[in-house]
């Protein structure tokens, strides 16, 4: 059994394979595009397909055992230098018996890369919002086409090449779960869904490869800790 609330360095796929059938609540995150990012030397992002989509189907498999029967899966992923990525994930999606609740386009704001989207997708064909607004987040049980969140606010101070806005796993977070889930992240990055999830009283856990965005994700979660956790949290 894995540790909640805990930053876990190492390969997702291992991890992955540890945590118990049914146990997550919901996953958010945003997978390597495979477009040539440097992640440093933990990962190479310029994989052969056919060993890059190995990885996603893998992930996708273990996803769907770890998740409870009514559990949720947000993809965040983009369509750059020629990929098909969007059309891959939904397949891929389909293939590992998830049921889509909604895709989004996350309008980013940058002129070279104005949009990548947001795949929702449910274990189950029924799941649970938790969400008590109507708003341009989600309205009458439904998440809009579009939300618009800039993407220039993330980019200062992170040593990181591919991190996404703290508002995104926020408001998934606010509208698919309650307090004290558990909530997964198995590309964790520079660690925006665990802060996410620890501001708003969910458990985590964070898995990322690379030991650098290990420490950047946990110097951005010190400042959230609860402060009876903290020394714990300090000593890991």
């Amino acid at each position: 059994m894995l540790p909640l609330n805990k930053i876990i360095n190492g390969d997702c796929i291992k991890i992955l394979k540890q945590i118990p059938d049914k146990y997550i609540d919901v996953i958010i995150t945003s997978p390597p595009y495979n477009i040539g990012i440097d992640y440093g030397l933990t990962y190479n992002d310029n994989k052969e397909n056919k060993e890059y989509y190995k990885l996603i189907k893998m992930f996708l498999f273990e996803s769907h055992r770890v998740l409870k029967d009514k559990g949720i899966v947000c993809v965040v992923i983009g369509e750059q230098n020629g990929n098909n990525l969007l059309t891959d994930f939904r397949i891929l999606l389909d293939n590992a018996k998830f049921n889509k609740i909604k895709n989004i386009v996350w309008f980013k704001g940058l002129y070279y890369i104005p949009h990548e989207y947001i795949l929702i997708y449910s274990k189950s064909t029924k799941y649970k919002n938790y969400y008590s607004h109507n708003d341009k987040w989600y309205s009458n049980n439904t998440f809009p086409t579009l939300w618009k969140i800039r993407y220039d606010i993330v980019r200062k101070k992170l040593k990181h090449n591919a991190s996404f806005p703290l508002k995104i796993p926020e408001k998934l977070i606010e509208i698919l779960t309650s307090e004290n889930q558990i909530i997964l992240d198995p590309f964790m990055g520079s660690g925006s869904t665990c802060i996410a999830a620890e501001k708003l009283n969910r458990k985590w856990i964070g898995i990322e490869i690379n030991p650098e965005y290990c420490e950047i994700a946990r110097k951005r979660l010190k400042p959230w800790i609860n402060q009876t956790r903290l020394s714990v949290f300090n000593k890991e």
